[in-house]
């Protein structure tokens, strides 16, 4: 499979939902999909998938990248993260596992998160070989509080449960609009704007979502607004003017770019 610019081993390791989920080892990631288990591998400038039509769907092999570079190398700043993160991709997982993996990240870190989901998945999801499948709701929903908290979610035990019986109530994850999702994100326990934007990015595909947690807020103020502290609507703002529909590439390069020069701000 030839690819467009890739780097699997950063855009799978960045703290997207494929982070929580896939297991690395070896130069590969694998995880079970459907059953089975499916992996991935860079051999240079090709890419070798157990399952082409997963692969594409989780790297999102549909990005016109050549304009996608074009469209957020809005200024220096930017132009050099284009150009240090070359192959930097935009993920996409399964609307269900995002919100799982998103409603747990609250004021955590990349490892811990990591951990975390994987704690759910060995107690919740069936195994096959030596790995286990992601959890569903059905799964989840006969839990307690008590129990998801033994799978290390901490305070988070009662937002996911409660996530979980607004999903199965609903009967359904089909949406016809971002903003229908994000009206019935709002409306579960633990989900706020930044939450709720990190969903619609990473599990929609709504490439104008913009996630604003406190290292972007810095990035932002740092990058765009002289080190000064503004308000989230006028960095959103912001945003908008540079980058517009492309607002969730540009922010993955944007954290990356600042986040490895946060000494300097």
């Amino acid at each position: 499979m030839s690819l467009q610019p890739l780097n699997l081993h950063l855009t799978m390791l960045s703290g997207q939902a494929p982070n929580f989920i896939w297991h690395f080892e070896s130069g590969k990631f694998e995880r079970v999909w459907e059953g089975k288990v499916v992996h991935l591998k860079q051999d240079g400038a090709r890419l070798k998938a157990s399952n082409k039509k997963f692969a594409d769907f989780t790297l999102r092999s549909n990005d016109n990248y050549s304009l996608i570079y074009k469209k957020i190398s809005t200024g220096s700043f930017m132009k050099k993260a284009v150009k240090d993160y070359d192959g930097l991709r935009l993920t996409q997982s399964e609307l269900w596992e995002t919100i799982v993996c998103f409603v747990l990240s609250s004021n955590r870190s990349i490892p811990i998160i990591r951990m975390n989901v994987q704690e759910l998945m060995k107690n919740y999801g069936e195994k096959i070989d030596s790995l286990h499948e992601f959890p569903q709701a059905e799964d989840l929903v006969r839990c307690t509080e008590q129990q998801l908290r033994a799978s290390k979610c901490g305070f988070r035990d009662k937002y996911l449960l409660g996530t979980t019986k607004k999903v199965l109530e609903r009967g359904d994850l089909k949406f016809s609009t971002a903003q229908e999702l994000k009206e019935f994100l709002l409306d579960c326990p633990g989900i706020g704007e930044k939450i709720a934007e990190c969903i619609l990015l990473y599990g929609f595909g709504e490439t104008s979502a913009f996630p604003l947690d406190v290292w972007m807020q810095r990035a932002m103020q740092g990058v765009y607004f002289q080190g000064k502290k503004v308000r989230r609507e006028e960095m959103l703002e912001k945003a908008e003017e540079l980058w517009s529909d492309f607002k969730g590439f540009a922010q993955l390069y944007l954290f990356y770019e600042f986040m490895t020069k946060k000494h300097k701000w």
